[in-house]
């Protein structure tokens, strides 16, 4: 994985977190969004990658552990997570995955 896939990975999901209540998380539509990117994305695994060494870099931060769980979740997502592919599929298209 490059450098460059990581960075856009995490510059993606930073710009579209929100602080509420002192927490740092992805708000359900853009965390809707970046699902759907991985779901179309050619090389789903960088995006795991990619996702996980974000998820890594946030959990160190205070207030980020709600949107460190949302990037866990996108990285098992990428990596063929069934249930939480189902629950997706189910917010993006309606229907199962």
């Amino acid at each position: 994985m490059s450098a460059s896939t990581e960075d856009a990975w995490a510059y993606q999901v930073l710009s579209l977190a929100r602080i509420e209540g002192g927490q740092l998380a992805l708000p359900d539509e853009p965390l809707a969004e970046l699902g759907r990117q991985i779901h179309e994305s050619a090389d789903p695994r960088a995006a795991a990658t990619a996702l996980i060494a974000l998820a890594t870099r946030l959990q160190a931060i205070p207030g980020a552990r709600p949107v460190t769980n949302q990037v866990c979740a996108l990285a098992a997502i990428a990596l063929g997570d069934a249930p939480l592919n189902a629950a997706l599929c189910l917010a993006l298209y309606g229907g199962g995955g």
